[in-house]
């Protein structure tokens, strides 16, 4: 990769993670920035970047993940994330150039340590919640009206229950 590539390449990546990021704060909602939903975008920018054939399936393995990603309860778009960022954190390491072989080698985690704070992750992990879970996945509500609900703040099945119209009347 020419350093230019490298470049536009790590742009990418760093775009990636902060639109990753806004998700997770917002509770993997596939909440819609100023033109498209989450997954559409990161679909939208997963067809502009060019691999090469190794990365090329980790990318494929992306775009299949962000099609299903709007149709995915909490639990499973968590470890779609969790997913996707592996395979971000490998394409990056892979378009790395390479190191001079002369200089000292960095030392490397033991695979015995990494999955001791894989485990601890895990463990720290909380549990998927019902109030987490989008308005628009209850039933018959669906992305139109959830569209709706959003703009009122109306985000998670906690939200909506918690929700008093203004001009509420007991």
């Amino acid at each position: 990769m020419t350093l230019t590539e490298i470049s536009q390449l790590r742009a990418w990546l760093h775009l990636f993670e902060r639109s990753i990021q806004v998700e997770e704060k917002q509770g993997y909602r596939n909440i819609k920035g100023r033109e498209y939903f989450f997954a559409d975008f990161v679909l939208s920018h997963l067809d502009q970047i060019k691999l090469s054939a190794e990365q090329a399936t980790k990318l494929n393995r992306l775009k299949n993940m962000f099609t299903l990603y709007p149709l995915s309860s909490v639990a499973e778009r968590r470890e779609m994330i969790r997913e996707a960022r592996q395979h971000l954190l490998q394409i990056g390491q892979q378009s790395q150039p390479k190191a001079n072989p002369h200089k000292s080698e960095s030392v490397k985690a033991s695979p015995v340590s990494s999955r001791a704070s894989q485990s601890k992750r895990l463990q720290q992990a909380p549990e998927a919640d019902w109030r987490d879970v989008p308005v628009q996945f209850v039933k018959s509500v669906g992305p139109k009206l959830g569209e709706s609900f959003a703009k009122v703040g109306v985000g998670t099945v906690g939200d909506l229950l918690s929700y008093y119209p203004r001009k509420h009347l007991d």
